[in-house]
């Protein structure tokens, strides 16, 4: 589950939150159900193709690679709204993530970040964003779900080695017991006839 939260600190303006959800990397689905991922209060756009084809180096070469729309097929959502002073609005993007695309990546195991984005559009003849950087662009926001992939461990050698090892053991303790047992019957022979010469 992801989450973004627009909040609108000064005066009633109509604003569009624009957001961008990475669904598909080289053909393979991200999430489960790609059809049924809507964000409530927006309108579903179209898909977007991802500037950059060769993910294998690209996720080598970093521990934790994020999976955005530079690699990734990423969907457009527009949520559009007037938004009174001090108002606030929660948009959440929810769904299962599919395991087939991290095939892609050519890893066994490793984390991701699986990062949408998000910026505002409103109408620029009537408002100025201010940022420090003097751009006056509106900025854009990264949500980001931190994904895990664990290799499914290959248990063969330590059941052949449990196996092996206790067959070794009940053998040991066999032998063990088994000259035990001619040790004590061999001490009763040796009472017995002991007895018997008596």
């Amino acid at each position: 589950m992801q989450n973004l939260e627009v909040t609108n600190g000064l005066r009633g303006l109509n604003l569009t939150t624009i957001i961008h959800v990475p669904v598909k990397l080289k053909g393979k689905d991200i999430w489960t159900n790609v059809d049924s991922l809507n964000i409530q209060g927006c309108t579903r756009g179209g898909e977007k193709s991802p500037i950059i084809t060769d993910l294998q180096h690209t996720f080598k070469d970093n521990k934790e690679p994020d999976v955005n729309c530079s690699f990734a097929v990423c969907l457009e959502f527009r949520c559009t709204s007037y938004m009174t002073r001090d108002a606030r609005r929660v948009y959440t993007i929810s769904g299962n993530v599919s395991s087939g695309w991290i095939e892609q990546t050519g890893l066994r195991s490793a984390s991701f970040h699986l990062v949408s984005s998000a910026t505002l559009e409103y109408d620029n003849n009537k408002y100025i964003f201010y940022s420090s950087d003097s751009s006056c662009l509106a900025p854009v926001a990264r949500i980001e779900t931190l994904v895990e992939v664990y290799e499914e461990p290959n248990l063969t050698k330590e059941i052949i080695g449990g196996v092996v090892g206790g067959l070794i053991l009940l053998a040991l303790m066999t032998a063990g017991l088994a000259k035990m047992n001619v040790q004590v019957f061999q001490h009763q022979l040796l009472q017995t006839s002991c007895k018997s010469e008596l």
